[in-house]
């Protein structure tokens, strides 16, 4: 294994771990080009933004959203899952993930932002927290959904 300060945030999977490391090594060349265009054209515009704020937003945003893009639609995520009944059980299994992760979010929002005591501060902490819910659940829906398609693929050859 490779020493690297990266080992403990990638999968133990070698084949997840390599198509992780090429998707991060994917975003970096497309960023480094997307910056030097930026960097090409900004010195011909007069932009009135921040640069010290809104580059740093743009790295660790395209890096993670690209990464996290092309990890779904890979299908490697739910490598197990090949048979209908499977299917069925880990979309069961996620939809408790995501209302899990729903039941945290709420109660950390509530803790750091306040428990609401009306009716529009209820609102203020029940809607990020749906809508944070619906995104992590599309996410992983998708990702099974692909990797059952992908499996499917791979046992019919």
């Amino acid at each position: 294994m490779i020493r690297s300060f990266l080992n403990f945030l990638l999968p133990d999977d070698e084949y997840k771990r390599t198509r992780i490391i090429y998707f991060l090594a994917e975003a970096a060349v497309l960023l480094t080009v997307i910056l030097f265009i930026f960097s090409f054209f900004s010195s011909w515009l007069e932009w009135d933004i921040d640069s010290n704020t809104i580059h740093p937003i743009i790295v660790i945003g395209f890096i993670s959203f690209y990464t996290l893009i092309r990890y779904i639609f890979s299908g490697i995520e739910f490598t197990d899952v090949s048979t209908k009944e499977q299917y069925v059980k880990q979309r069961r299994s996620n939809i408790i993930q995501a209302s899990s992760v729903g039941f945290f979010f709420f109660i950390f929002h509530g803790i750091f932002e306040g428990f609401p005591s009306d009716f529009e501060s209820a609102i203020d902490i029940v809607g990020p927290t749906l809508f944070f819910v619906f995104f992590y659940y599309l996410v992983i829906y998708l990702s099974l959904k692909r990797s059952y398609k992908k499996n499917r693929e791979l046992l019919d050859d």
